[in-house]
């Protein structure tokens, strides 16, 4: 809410164009309900604690995916921070 007010004070309001809101419900029903289904299921096959460490691999999953769909480069560095990410995992 405070970022709205602020938001109106400075510009003007505007109409929210038809991709805006097809990117709205595409976040709303794939990017956060589904995720949200599969949280709710992986916690009641597995405990919490294993669970948790899950949050730690959507940088990874997220980077293939873009990759994959947008045809982002890979960067070297990113393979880095990605290992990292990875083998911090599996030492807990």
């Amino acid at each position: 809410m405070f970022y709205f007010s602020i938001f109106h004070i400075f510009s003007k309001p505007s109409i929210p164009s038809i991709l805006g809101f097809l990117g709205a419900i595409y976040v709303g029903i794939f990017e956060m309900r589904i995720a949200f289904l599969i949280w709710l299921k992986a916690l009641k096959i597995s405990t919490s604690a294993q669970v948790s460490n899950l949050i730690y691999l959507s940088p990874f999953i997220s980077l293939i995916i873009i990759h994959l769909i947008v045809g982002e480069k890979i960067l070297f560095s990113t393979v880095i921070g990605l290992t990292l990410i990875v083998t911090g995992i599996i030492i807990q």
